[in-house]
């Protein structure tokens, strides 16, 4: 029976398997991670994957809850209702990638804006 150091454990996946580090060893470490970097993942894994990137991480989100699809679902509705009646159209739903500015924005500084 083999023996499993301490240092092994800590890199363990959590389902008790060890990771293909040789493949995760093909990206960049976190916290390096460029803008380009990031945009190609799609292009590498197709438009299924659920990464986000802050601070040059790479953070996996998670599955959305049924009370946020649901909410989803009523927002949806509501603005198909809207483009009806004032701005006919076509309104569909899809994640979208958005790109905020590096300046820190405040809660003023939208109230402000609007």
């Amino acid at each position: 029976m083999s023996r499993t150091t301490t240092a092994t454990k800590s890199k363990m996946h959590r389902n008790g398997g060890i990771p293909t580090w040789e493949i995760a060893q093909l990206f960049p470490p976190q916290g390096t991670w460029s803008e380009e970097e990031y945009l190609n993942l799609e292009n590498l894994c197709g438009s299924h994957i659920r990464v986000e990137l802050f601070q040059g991480r790479l953070e996996v989100l998670p599955v959305p809850t049924t009370t946020h699809q649901l909410i989803i679902l009523f927002l949806l509705k509501a603005l198909q209702t809207f483009a009806a009646v004032y701005a006919p159209g076509l309104v569909l739903f899809s994640g979208i990638r958005v790109k905020v500015p590096k300046k820190k924005r405040t809660t003023r500084n939208f109230a402000n804006r609007i």
